[in-house]
């Protein structure tokens, strides 16, 4: 006899072996990922929220909207939490210091040269190691694959 589970007609037999191996290929993918994540954030001394916070400057630094409002949203940090954050980063000499930022909508937050330098090689080691799990991922499924744990999903 099947088990429900929420929502209620989805059933636990509704996915097949393939799908739970799939499943578990792309959560070891994943879980692999971040490790190797954290050793190249390890490499230059960041945490992993300082390496995050990093990527949204660079990001967002090209529309000018890396205010302290819009980095606390998109990190979903407090704001003492976000002001630890970026002191840490302006002892290091990775983000150029500002006057007053807290909570103001027109001073933006810029890397220095040294932090846009380590961003850079960071993302591309990471866009690497990304390619290759998205890669590794797809190929083990069909274009065509409609299983609800599938990464191409029905592309």
């Amino acid at each position: 006899m099947p088990v429900y589970l929420w929502p209620p007609n989805m059933r636990v037999d509704s996915l097949s072996a393939k799908d739970f191996a799939r499943l578990s290929n792309f959560r070891t993918g994943l879980r692999k990922y971040l490790i190797n994540s954290r050793f190249y954030c390890d490499l230059f001394d960041l945490t992993e929220i300082q390496y995050v916070l990093l990527l949204n400057i660079k990001m967002l630094e090209v529309e000018q909207r890396s205010s302290f409002f819009e980095l606390k949203k998109r990190l979903n940090l407090t704001d003492p939490g976000l002001n630890a954050v970026i002191k840490r980063l302006q002892k290091s000499d990775l983000l150029e210091p500002t006057e007053v930022y807290c909570k103001s909508e027109t001073d933006y937050f810029r890397l220095t040269a040294n932090g846009s330098k380590i961003i850079e090689f960071l993302a591309f080691l990471h866009n690497k190691e990304f390619e290759i799990f998205k890669t590794k991922f797809s190929l083990e499924c069909s274009s065509h694959c409609t299983s609800p744990v599938c990464w191409k999903g029905t592309d």
